[in-house]
C-alpha cells in the first residue's frame, strides 16, 4: 500500500492561507496545484512495482 502526503495545495480548503508568505518557505517557490497530486495518483495506479511508500508532494517544503 502507498500513500500520498501533499503539502499546501491550492484548494478551497486553503483559501484563507497567505500563499505569498508560504511560497517564501517552499524551495520551488510555488503552491501545489490539484493536478500535481493527480499526476502522482495516475502514476501510482499505473505502476505495478512500487509499494509501501509515502510520497510527499510539497515542492521541497518538508525535506
Amino acid at each position: 500500500m502507498n500513500s500520498i502526503a501533499p503539502g499546501i495545495i491550492d484548494t478551497d480548503m486553503n483559501q484563507d492561507l497567505d500563499y505569498e508568505e508560504i511560497k517564501k518557505e517552499v524551495p520551488l517557490n510555488k503552491i501545489g496545484l490539484p493536478k500535481d497530486i493527480a499526476k502522482c495518483v495516475k502514476w501510482l495506479v499505473e505502476d505495478e512495482y512500487t509499494t509501501g511508500q509515502v510520497i510527499e508532494i510539497n515542492g521541497g517544503w518538508n525535506m
